[in-house]
């Protein structure tokens, strides 16, 4: 892996955090789609379409979190580990 950058003395693996990163944002995105999808397949419930936009706004709040981890703490998406948005 290679280093790209040094913050503060501390080696930066940047390649590795923006794969991170990637990946830990499509996850929510796919359940985006997969929601627009049910959404357009079932148009004649209200009930289930309140439902479904209640999810998505829970998805946009979770890519949102991602995102302000990324700014805040770059470093965290150096690891493979779990969530993420747990420490905001």
């Amino acid at each position: 892996m290679e280093v790209l950058d040094e913050i503060d003395g501390t080696a930066f693996p940047w390649e590795q955090i923006v794969r991170n990163a990637v990946h830990d944002l499509r996850t929510p995105l796919c359940s985006i789609s997969f929601t627009l999808e049910v959404m357009r397949m079932s148009p004649a419930d209200p009930q289930a379409q309140s439902q479904l936009r209640l999810m998505l706004n829970e998805k946009v709040k979770e890519m949102d979190l991602l995102l302000e981890t990324l700014v805040i703490d770059p470093a965290s998406f150096a690891s493979k580990s779990g969530s993420r948005t747990n420490d905001l």
